[in-house]
Order: structure tokens, then sequence, then C-alpha cells
């Protein structure tokens, strides 16, 4: 089953528009002020690289997640090219997928992550789920944006894999 989230706002457009063209107001600039040209170039240069950071991520790419048998694959889509971003195991699963509004609700209950990676098309999403498991005996979350249907088929996968897994564990498997 595959899901492509699609984009809900004009926010990382705006945001991006504002980085070039402050970055092109303080080019201009630094032609005026001669003292201070080399601060206004370098703060434009930071300028140019948010605005070219925004529009890679979040306007350029688009991603397409894949719950395959085993595993949960995320594809980045630049162009016509596709790059397998994330391949996870749903063995490496600590819990099931949970909503952003779950995550407010119980965030004293959820684990401590060490790494966070963020696969959203959106730069500020309101409706988000977190994927969290273990990566290298750490503790880590993903947050994408599937829908309902994506999401209850994924959280099937993952416990019938932990099911798997538990009766690995304790030799419980039928032969």
């Amino acid at each position: 089953m595959t899901y492509k989230p699609t984009s809900k706002d004009k926010t990382a457009v705006f945001l991006s528009l504002i980085f070039a063209f402050a970055c092109i107001f303080l080019l201009y600039f630094s032609s005026v002020f001669a003292v201070y040209t080399m601060i206004f170039q370098i703060i434009a240069l930071f300028f140019a690289v948010f605005a070219l950071q925004i529009y890679l991520k979040y306007i350029y790419a688009n991603y397409v997640y894949e719950a395959c048998e085993n595993d949960l694959k995320i594809y980045r889509i630049s162009g016509k090219k596709s790059i397998c971003v994330c391949s996870l195991a749903y063995e490496e699963s600590t819990m099931k997928v949970v909503s952003s509004e779950y995550c407010e609700a119980h965030k004293n209950e959820l684990p401590k992550v060490r790494i966070s990676t963020n696969f959203c098309k959106n730069i500020f999403p309101k409706d988000y789920y977190l994927y969290y498991f273990n990566f290298n005996s750490k503790q880590a979350s993903l947050k994408f944006e599937p829908d309902g249907i994506f999401v209850n088929y994924l959280n099937e996968k993952i416990e019938n894999a932990l099911l798997r897994k538990e009766r690995f564990e304790n030799n419980d498997y039928d032969i």
C-alpha cells in the first residue's frame, strides 16, 4: 500500500520567497553601505541558504510512503529521480504509529528519542503521525503525514511483526 502526501498550505513557498527577497535586498544594501559590506553579504548568504533549503525540502521534493510486507519505505521524489531515503523493519518498532493529538495528550508516556527524522511535505503540519522505533540501540522517531487508512494498515503490520518477534524470542513458534 502506498500514500503520497499533498501540500496543504503555502507557508513553505512564502518563507522561501521572503528569504530570497531578503537576500536580494541585503546584497543591494551591501553595495550602498561600503562600511558594512561584508556583514550584509554574509547575512545575505545565510538567507540564500535558508531559501534554497526550504525550496528543496518542501516545495521541489515529494514523498511516497510505502508499507511493504516487512518494512516501511519512504521515497523522496525530486523531478524524475526517486530515492529510497528510509527503510524501517516493523520488528524494530517500539509502539504503533500515533497521531499528533495522541502525542500532545500523552507527552510523559512516550519514549524519549535521541534521533528524530522528518519526512513531511508541509513545513508546519497540524496533522502528522509519529512512528517510534529502535535504531542502533537508540530510540528514534519518524514524523510523517499519511492518511488514516494508511496508518491503520501500517499499525496492523506493526502489530503482526511485534507478535512474530515476541513468539520467536519466547521460542513459541509453530513448526
